[in-house]
């Protein structure tokens, strides 16, 4: 560690703090289980500081000598390492959340599908609105990343991409103009919207299933009003088969979060 200090000038450890965090900063801000609605500012700032310092030295040893005294010239090749580390950032932050929007747009389609669209709240952890059964999930799928491990694993994988794309290098052209970064993003949220249907299936099956029972119902019976008979039968089976679902779908959670290493690497790959 003093050997690190006594190598490098002040000017490039703030340097390289400045420009290794940016990366960190725009993927604490997308990423929703880092509870950015929760913490405040100042809070969030320190956690992200100490994660930094991890890597600290592999980002200095990135910075290329000759690039001080800064000029005109080096300072607009700094700042498009600004905006590019920003871009690595929130597309690291974006796979990273796919599997908490899967999640939570899970349990919205099951409230909806059930009759309780209307009774939308603000998620604590994500700031985002939604409904009882998506703030669950959401919750539920937030502790398991946490106990689990997953969150040393992610950020591992983080750390990763300071290796592979180092701070001080450029990502190629070729990703922004032969459209494969486009291709690449509609595929993860064609994903996003697949997961999303696959969690919520079978509680939304269930509550398929019970209007075509009551459609049979109010063909024989019309003088009966099945709608407001089908709000709390359908919240009541719902609710029961989440009973019985909801191991299964904590269980499915580690699984789907090893899908981030698979999307980052699909991501690598279109930048050789």
């Amino acid at each position: 560690m003093e050997a690190i200090f006594a190598d490098y000038s002040v000017q490039m450890h703030l340097f390289a703090f400045a420009l290794g965090m940016t990366r960190l900063m725009a993927f604490g801000i997308v990423s929703p289980f880092l509870g950015n609605h929760v913490l405040d500012v100042m809070t969030r700032s320190s956690v992200l500081t100490a994660l930094y310092l991890i890597v600290h030295p592999l980002v200095l040893s990135q910075i290329p000598a000759d690039l001080f005294p800064l000029t005109s010239a080096s300072s607009v090749y700094v700042g498009a390492l600004v905006f590019k580390e920003v871009f690595i950032g929130l597309v690291i932050g974006f796979l990273a959340s796919l599997v908490f929007w899967a999640v939570e747009s899970a349990g919205f389609f099951i409230d909806n599908q059930r009759g309780a669209s209307m009774a939308t709240e603000v998620d604590p952890l994500s700031g985002s609105q939604t409904s009882p059964v998506g703030s669950l999930f959401f919750q539920s799928a937030t502790y398991v990343f946490y106990s689990t491990g997953m969150f040393l694993t992610f950020m591992g994988i983080v750390y990763g991409t300071y290796v592979v794309w180092p701070v001080c290098e450029f990502l190629p052209v070729e990703l922004f103009t032969n459209g494969s970064a486009a291709l690449f993003f509609g595929k993860c949220l064609s994903n996003l919207f697949m997961s999303m249907m696959l969690l919520a299936a079978p509680v939304v099956l269930c509550c398929l299933f019970t209007d075509m029972a009551l459609g049979l119902v109010n063909r024989f019976a019309p003088q009966l009003n099945v709608f407001i008979l089908s709000l709390p039968i359908k919240s009541a089976l719902a609710a029961l088969l989440l009973i019985f679902y909801f191991s299964i779908f904590t269980s499915q959670l580690p699984e789907r979060f090893g899908l981030f290493s698979v999307d980052l690497s699909a991501f690598r790959n279109l930048t050789p």
